[in-house]
């Protein structure tokens, strides 16, 4: 199926496009306009200079800056395009993401500085102080775990975050923030990994110190409690400290809260606590088809709308048929199951979007293949790439067909 994407310059006077950098977008779907920050027009709300998030006919979405409802279709990982090159072959990897963000239909990144000034992005600070750590990786790692009730951590958190915040919180495509990718929120989990679970690490703190006052205090008033509860006051002081220091240095971004695994995921309790000071709640679902029972069950818990932080599948490729994601026989099959997946979660009201795992393939310490558009080589898997494109643009018209005003 053939499709046009054609900036307005090319049809319309070029003081008109300067000022309202719209592009059009035309299919045999649809065809309808964007605003620069690629919200489509047709879905109206108001405008506020920021991105935030609202209900329109009933579904909740991003608003753009300019008050246009947008489907988040992101790209994650796109700065290892050029991870490991220099001079020219750098500037060649930089363009051809350029070109391939565009021409697939992604609307967003994670944070790239060098991409930052032209496309929408999320700010990820992965492994913020205070996090329990990560699931991320092989064997054992070392915690994060904090006394998060200490003030003078409190002060290192604000400090960590003003920094975040100098390099972004002015950016119009600075979407908002999320932190520390697949948290290990589960006691029996942290003991596995680290080897004691953030109350082993409290209570064990040295006498007369906050977190510890703050563990025998509650031990006092709940003598019959099982001590993996304080694990949830841990949760509420560190999401609060968090959220308040980026709505301080921050305002008016969103908050995206930890970007949670489902495979067994986080507690429901400590997601509750995320609930209530984050403005979505961040998931990275492992699985072929979606399985939104915990979906479900954390939107009617906090009221907050989810996105999917990473995702994707996969298919053996020539020396690797281990990948990453779980993997169908061919490039076609993936197609077919990624599209089904990609919509049977955007009929849910409450996912505001995905952002797809990958652009340039990364080969793990194990041998694993991390797959992604394009090879380690830098070529483009074009059939893989004309398949997302035609995904993205059906989505895309899907979107505006359903919530147009």
């Amino acid at each position: 199926m053939k499709s046009t994407i054609t900036q307005l310059h090319r049809a319309l006077p070029l003081l008109l496009f300067v000022a309202v950098s719209l592009v059009v977008y035309t299919s045999l779907e649809a065809e309808f306009v964007s605003d620069r920050f690629g919200g489509i027009t047709a879905i109206q709300s108001q405008a506020t200079g920021s991105f935030r998030v609202g209900q329109v006919n009933n579904r909740w979405m991003l608003i753009t800056p300019e008050g246009h409802g947008f489907l988040a279709l992101g790209l994650s990982h796109a700065g290892g395009a050029w991870q490991g090159l220099l001079g020219l072959k750098m500037q060649e990897a930089l363009e051809n993401v350029r070109n391939d963000l565009r021409d697939l239909n992604f609307n967003a990144t994670g944070y790239v500085p060098e991409l930052s000034a032209e496309f929408n992005y999320i700010h990820n600070a992965d492994r913020l102080p205070g996090s329990p750590g990560t699931l991320s990786g092989q064997g054992k790692r070392k915690h994060l775990y904090e006394d998060v009730f200490d003030p003078a951590f409190h002060a290192r958190l604000q400090k960590h975050i003003q920094g975040i915040a100098d390099k972004t919180a002015q950016d119009g495509h600075c979407i908002g923030y999320w932190w520390t990718d697949i948290p290990v929120w589960n006691p029996g989990q942290q003991r596995q990994k680290f080897g004691l679970s953030y109350v082993d690490f409290i209570r064990a703190l040295p006498e007369g110190a906050p977190g510890r006052i703050r563990y025998e205090s509650w031990k006092k008033e709940n003598t019959t409690a099982k001590d993996e509860t304080f694990h949830i006051l841990i949760a509420r002081e560190l999401y609060r400290a968090t959220a308040a220091a980026y709505r301080e240095f921050a305002p008016g971004k969103l908050l995206f809260s930890e970007r949670y695994n489902t495979i067994p995921g986080a507690p429901l309790e400590i997601i509750a606590e995320a609930g209530k000071v984050v403005d979505v709640i961040s998931f990275q679902p492992y699985e072929k088809t979606l399985k939104s029972d915990t979906l479900d069950q954390v939107y009617a818990m906090t009221g907050k709308p989810i996105i999917l932080s990473d995702w994707s599948l996969s298919f053996p490729v020539e020396g690797h048929t281990n990948t990453m994601w779980p993997q169908f026989s061919t490039p076609a099959e993936a197609a077919t199951a990624y599209e089904a997946y990609l919509n049977s979660a955007f009929a849910k009201p409450y996912i505001l979007g995905y952002f797809k795992c990958q652009y340039r393939d990364a080969i793990l310490p194990t041998g694993q293949l991390k797959q992604g558009i394009r090879t380690v080589s830098g070529a483009l898997r074009k059939d893989w790439a004309t398949n997302l494109k035609e995904i993205h643009k059906r989505l895309l018209a899907g979107f505006e067909k359903h919530l147009r005003l």
